[in-house]
């Protein structure tokens, strides 16, 4: 009886152990300001098609950050219905063919090959810098275009930003203005960097959202994915041990209007985050064909922008401040080239760039 007794005593301690657990995982979502905008039948219908407890605390801490409407809130919460009811297949890789020098050929144009690498190489240290300024880089070795760079330091899951597409104006067939996020991460022996957004094809007359990622030294490739969105825009990327996800929604509506997903095929991501690490970057690049970069071709593009950026862990949010910046540069391949890049910003929460190749 005394065996007995200890073990009903044992299970009752689990189930009360259990009952705690969800007690208090139930408090810290309702700790979210957020949560108090979401209806019990929104929360309810979310729940019955299995939206996933982060991403429903994702929406919570947006909610807070960037104070939405009802309306925005509904689109929201519709676009995670329909994407849990009929889910998009997964984006498989495209086998592009490439040219001797790296290049991509896609349908709508050439991509020139970047060392998405070497944009991480600087800031290998995870600590808070609390970088405020923007430094200027030369790299010969780089003839792909001229960028404006913003990383952000380690151990967060995601990024948020209003974004604002730039004015174009005579973009030549050899260049490639570009709008994105980039991601890092690095766990068990393994890694990853990519970059994930939007790019600008001038046989199209149209932007694409994309994304080129490379894991373990491995390259996968896609940019056909549909963009429906205008020129103001939010992005939200957000990371997972499993996936990378990137969110565009129209600035106004939050309706959704292009959705980029790449599932990692390596533990390259900690389940806590603590490597992980986001940029901001605007960038004009060019098909080369074994030249150097020609900052002549008469392209311009003004005023790319990135407004109230927001940088996320599971349980917190933080204003891109210079305390979560590693580094910031604008960089070509000579000091004239990138001087073709021209910036405003408050470090780091907003940004106003221009380039221009006449």
């Amino acid at each position: 009886m005394k065996k007995n007794q200890l073990l009903s005593m044992l299970a009752l301690f689990g189930l009360l152990l259990c009952f705690s657990a969800y007690r208090a995982y139930a408090i810290d979502m309702a700790d979210f300001p957020g949560s108090a905008q979401v209806s019990e039948q929104q929360l309810e219908q979310m729940k019955n098609v299995g939206i996933p407890d982060e991403d429903i605390s994702s929406l919570y801490q947006q909610i807070e950050v960037y104070h939405l409407t009802p309306l925005q809130i509904d689109n929201y919460v519709k676009g995670l219905i329909a994407n849990a009811t009929n889910p998009t297949p997964k984006q498989r890789s495209k086998s592009y063919e490439h040219l001797p020098n790296g290049d991509t050929i896609t349908p709508y144009g050439i991509i020139p090959y970047q060392d998405i690498a070497q944009k991480w190489t600087h800031s290998s240290d995870f600590s808070l810098r609390s970088v405020s300024g923007l430094e200027d880089r030369v790299n010969s070795a780089d003839q792909s275009g001229v960028y404006y760079l913003v990383n952000s330091t380690a151990g967060h899951n995601q990024l948020t930003s209003y974004v604002t597409l730039p004015s174009l104006s005579n973009v030549n067939d050899i260049d490639r203005p570009y709008q994105f996020f980039g991601i890092s991460s690095s766990n068990a022996g393994h890694s990853m960097y990519g970059d994930i957004g939007l790019v600008y094809f001038p046989s199209l007359g149209q932007w694409k959202a994309f994304y080129n990622i490379v894991e373990d030294g491995d390259r996968k490739q896609e940019y056909e994915i549909n963009f429906t969105g205008g020129n103001n825009v939010y992005f939200h990327v957000q990371m997972y041990t499993d996936k990378v996800e990137l969110i565009i929604r129209d600035k106004a509506s939050w309706a959704e209007v292009g959705r980029v997903v790449y599932n990692f095929r390596t533990n390259c991501v900690p389940s806590n985050f603590s490597t992980t690490k986001f940029s901001k970057q605007i960038n004009l690049a060019q098909t080369l064909n074994g030249s150097p970069l020609n900052i002549h071709t008469g392209t311009i593009m003004v005023a790319a922008q990135y407004d109230q950026s927001w940088l996320y862990t599971p349980s917190a949010n933080y204003a891109f401040t210079p305390q979560y910046c590693s580094e910031a540069y604008r960089q070509g391949p000579t000091t004239e080239a990138y001087t073709k890049v021209t910036a405003n910003f408050s470090p780091w929460t907003s940004d106003t760039v221009n380039i221009s190749f006449n």
